[in-house]
């Protein structure tokens, strides 16, 4: 799923966050129970959620430097910006993706599982 088809179907009522969460996760073989739950953790869903202490923003968390450099790492570089970090979808596309390379440890509910 696309941002943008994602984006569509979320105005249209058709599917929620967490199913776009879901299905994202399961295209690019993510475990979907962990996506999940991370974002659960991370930001309760809330897209405009801020922690540690107003560095992390976003359903992911994304600290700015951190967001800059997953976009560009995930072929994303127009969405580099740090208010995109808000961007409910963008931030589900880049974080599944760095997820899906190896980069689970950046969040923290991975880590434990990861053993780093």
């Amino acid at each position: 799923m696309t941002r943008d088809v994602a984006l569509l179907l979320l105005a249209a009522g058709v599917v929620t966050m967490p199913g776009v969460v879901a299905t994202m996760a399961a295209e690019r073989g993510v475990d979907v129970t962990r996506a999940l739950a991370t974002v659960t953790a991370e930001s309760a869903w809330d897209a405009e959620a801020v922690g540690d202490e107003g560095d992390a923003v976003g359903l992911w968390q994304f600290h700015a430097g951190t967001w800059s450099w997953a976009c560009e790492y995930t072929g994303h570089a127009e969405w580099g910006a740090p208010e995109m970090r808000r961007d409910a979808v963008a931030s589900t596309v880049v974080a599944l993706d760095m997820i899906a390379a190896g980069w689970g440890h950046l969040w923290t509910g991975w880590r434990e599982r990861e053993g780093t």
